[in-house]
């Protein structure tokens, strides 16, 4: 994450610009796509994939906690929203994976 503190040319404090946490960044870019896909059984798929990925490079356990409160809200959302079995199934599976990556 970029450092708040911004210097100039001699290494001078210059400004302080207001911080964002990698939490902050996670709820803002993932929470919309998770309320508006979780009708869509490839977009929540996907989307569980990509947290999986995600979590490999991920390692300060706040970060890992918000990727997993996605992950949670992901699964539980799809699995009340998608009206086929198969679908639901391939979305346990990835919630799983994505699960496991994270702990």
């Amino acid at each position: 994450m970029p450092s708040p503190f911004r210097l100039d040319e001699q290494d001078r404090l210059r400004v302080v610009a207001p911080g964002v946490t990698f939490p902050e960044i996670v709820n803002t870019s993932l929470g919309p796509i998770r309320q508006y896909a979780r009708s869509s059984a490839v977009v929540t798929i996907r989307l569980l994939e990509t947290i999986a990925m995600i979590a490999g490079a991920t390692h300060r356990p706040t970060d890992r906690a918000a990727l997993l409160h996605q992950v949670e809200m992901i699964a539980r959302g799809a699995l009340e929203a998608l009206p086929e079995d198969g679908d639901r199934r391939a979305v346990e599976e990835r919630y799983h994976d994505a699960s496991r990556a994270l702990s």
